[in-house]
């Protein structure tokens, strides 16, 4: 293996930050720090500059007062209330520029007090429909002055800012790519925010989320779309993979009472050496589940 430098991960929530760092000893990834420290307020996708800064900032600087960061390169991964999720009917012929005005101009009508030159764009194919030449994407937006927002703070802290990503998608990373011919369904789940990703033959094909304090009922709520879904695309699924920190185990109980399928908590220390130097311990062993977006990412390679 090539040598790497150490790569920080940091997962920032409504209500805290999470930190990571990864460094490499021969063919060994090791885990010198995982940490958390509440945020001063909570966060939302409203908040400007001025204020988003030192939230994140003031969190930052006790985690490092504990262990100072050696890593000079780091990614974020942001919760989905930041974004906009919106799924499109796409004709399939369109050239990628053409493709960007369609999605655009989608963005306008949808969001019309938004200007769509102040979002940054994300789309996948997710599936096709009946009619001719026309096939599903799901888009994530999310406004530019967010990342700029992100970008800043690495540059106050003489960071380099690699990857910035949806939570979600990169505790998705961490599934192993043993499951890819199986079809799966992947639960996330922080601040009482949950979401779903539907998987078949190890792509995605279906995003929602979910908002409810009570949490028999937005279980209920996931298997009932889960269960449309299996019912319309003719799938069963064989596994849940479960991420985040609401995963409790209270939770995992209803999960399983639902949808009596094999689940499995993602634990993304498992495969990785815990350095003697890491603070808190206990992070690792009580709470390892919700770290596993800042590992998925700072262990990101493109």
């Amino acid at each position: 293996m090539a040598v790497l430098s150490n790569q920080a991960g940091i997962n920032l929530t409504i209500s805290k930050l999470q930190l990571i760092e990864i460094s490499w000893d021969e063919n060994e990834i090791v885990l010198e720090n995982a940490d958390e420290e509440f945020l001063s307020g909570y966060i939302d996708k409203n908040m400007k500059e001025p204020e988003l800064v030192p939230i994140i900032q003031n969190a930052y600087n006790q985690i490092i007062k504990r262990r100072p960061l050696i890593a000079k390169n780091v990614s974020f991964t942001l919760p989905t209330q930041l974004f906009e999720f919106v799924e499109l009917p796409i004709d399939d012929l369109l050239t990628k520029e053409d493709l960007a005005d369609h999605l655009n101009w989608e963005f306008s009508v949808l969001f019309p007090h938004k200007d769509p030159s102040d979002l940054l764009l994300r789309y996948f194919e997710i599936g096709s429909y009946d009619y001719l030449n026309t096939k599903k994407i799901l888009t994530a937006a999310i406004e530019k002055r967010i990342l700029g927002s992100i970008h800043k703070f690495c540059v106050n802290n003489n960071l380099t800012l690699r990857f910035v990503d949806n939570v979600h998608f990169a505790a998705n990373l961490l599934i192993s790519p043993n499951y890819f011919s199986e079809n799966y369904l992947s639960i996330y789940s922080d601040d009482d925010f949950y979401t779903l990703m539907i998987f078949e033959k190890g792509k995605p094909k279906f995003f929602k989320s979910f908002e409810d304090q009570d949490l028999n009922s937005v279980i209920a709520k996931i298997h009932a779309d889960v269960q449309k879904y299996a019912a319309g695309h003719g799938v069963k699924f064989s596994k849940i993979f479960l991420s985040g920190e609401s995963v409790s185990e209270h939770a995992v109980m209803i999960i399983d009472d639902h949808f009596k399928l094999e689940i499995h908590k993602i634990n993304p220390f498992v495969n990785l050496k815990t350095s003697a130097n890491v603070f808190k311990k206990d992070l690792i062993n009580n709470k390892s589940h919700s770290f596993t977006a800042p590992v998925g990412i700072a262990a990101r390679i493109s």
